[in-house]
């Protein structure tokens, strides 16, 4: 075996020891504040997966419990919570953390540094201690770990999406298909991905093969200067192979899901969620109006079953109009950045959660686990590092400020609801300071 192949196990096999060492501790001091009788440790969506999987595991249905919004395979998943021991969801859950790490590092090895970063020229791997620290801030990161410890399934998500980018960036794009059809399936915001991935997979592939061949010796110097060139093309065969496997892979699942389960299936794992008005824990701009809307999203239901009438058609459209300018920034990103997908990604992403009506900490999630492949080709992490500072203090402030009044409202009983809106609004204002910053800074592949 040659060494760099021994120094990159070794590499790995010690972030991953601590990345363990954090998350059984996490799971030993859950096991402990869960006793107490009011503040507890684990997210009460794990008991829904938990009761879900118990129907499940009985031959029913997983929509009996109610709030479960999620695909019958997460129940299925959790069905050793049932059988074997509660804490085998959380088990679960750490585990696609640290597999997804080993993602992130084999990504990160198998792209060249960015210009001024550092380290070995164009083609060449990304040396070994730079991508242990980048992959570093996903598997060492208490808040990833933290979520995962407390019961929710977002590590699952991660770990398909980062293992679609994995199949793209090392030349496995049915791998890649694969995972993101189970991506879509699992939870549908990934559909976004659809775009930079079917402009950007055959740029992805052709790149690492030509990586491949500069390391292995196997181009002369005229061959080494025609390196692949991004071309925004509408079809090419990879393409359609990638959607035929994508897509079936897709509906294969929903189509024995809709067998088993009927139309439960589609109302609570896709349709659900296009309609849902959460004002509970929502960091979105649209909480206070969805929390003043709530009467008329009675009386728009009462209108409903009495015929159509003005409140439920407004109600109607309500639920669908933000998607319009969200999916529509979300698009353009895909396309203007396809030759970059893990930063198109992460920008669509980042566009998606900042502009979603529905905003909790767990969809912050969906981008962390971006950010590793995006940093080392960001001025923000080299010669602009005070601005990445910046950026990252006022992301914690914004959070910092909506949660100060978050709190008075639930647990003081004082009406902050216009203080809670002016500080989803200044959030707001700087997750489009943090997006146009990443954007401006990024050092393209």
């Amino acid at each position: 075996m040659p060494l760099a192949r021994l120094g990159s196990l070794s590499s790995l096999s010690s972030l991953t020891w601590l990345g363990v060492a954090l998350r059984a501790g996490l799971l030993a001091y859950a096991a402990v504040q869960d006793t107490h009788p009011v503040i507890k440790f684990t997210d009460i969506d794990y008991s829904v997966f938990t009761d879900a999987a118990a129907f499940v595991a009985a031959g029913r249905s997983p929509y009996l419990r109610s709030t479960y919004r999620y695909t019958p395979l997460l129940a299925v998943l959790m069905t050793p919570n049932v059988l074997l021991h509660p804490i085998c969801g959380k088990l679960l859950f750490c585990l696609c953390d640290l597999v997804a790490g080993a993602f992130l590092f084999a990504i990160l090895r198998s792209r060249s540094p960015a210009p001024g970063a550092g380290g070995p020229g164009r083609g060449d791997p990304m040396p070994l201690r730079r991508a242990w620290l980048f992959t570093a801030l996903w598997t060492l990161n208490p808040f990833v770990a933290v979520i995962s410890a407390r019961g929710s399934a977002e590590s699952v998500v991660a770990i398909l999406v980062i293992g679609t980018l994995w199949g793209a960036m090392t030349g496995r794009p049915r791998a890649a298909a694969v995972f993101f059809g189970l991506a879509v399936h699992f939870k549908i915001f990934p559909i976004v991905y659809a775009v930079p991935l079917w402009f950007g997979i055959d740029y992805a592939c052709d790149t690492f093969e030509h990586h491949r061949r500069l390391n292995g010796g196997q181009t002369g110097r005229k061959e080494e200067q025609a390196a692949p060139e991004f071309k925004l093309r509408l079809w090419s065969w990879r393409r359609f192979e990638f959607g035929l496997i994508s897509g079936g892979t897709f509906l294969a699942l929903s189509l024995i899901m809709y067998s088993l389960y009927g139309h439960d299936f589609l109302e609570h794992t896709y349709l659900y969620h296009v309609t849902r008005k959460d004002h509970r824990h929502n960091f979105s701009l649209y909480f206070y109006e969805i929390y003043l809307g709530l009467d008329l999203a009675r009386n728009a239901t009462a209108g409903v079953a009495q015929g159509l009438s003005v409140a439920s058609v407004v109600h109607a459209f309500g639920a669908l109009w933000s998607f319009i300018p969200q999916l529509g920034l979300v698009a353009a990103l895909g396309v203007a950045c396809a030759s970059d997908l893990p930063f198109a990604c992460f920008v669509q992403t980042f566009a998606f959660v900042m502009l979603n009506k529905v905003c909790t900490s767990q969809y912050f999630m969906w981008y962390i686990c971006l950010l590793p492949l995006v940093l080392p080709h960001s001025r923000l992490t080299n010669s602009n590092w005070r601005t990445g500072v910046g950026l990252l203090v006022g992301w914690i402030f914004g959070q910092a400020l909506w949660l100060s009044q978050a709190f008075r409202l639930e647990h003081l009983g004082h009406n902050t609801f216009r203080n809670l809106w002016a500080a989803s609004a200044v959030f707001l204002g700087i997750n489009v300071w943090i997006l146009t910053q990443c954007i401006r800074n990024h050092i393209p592949q």
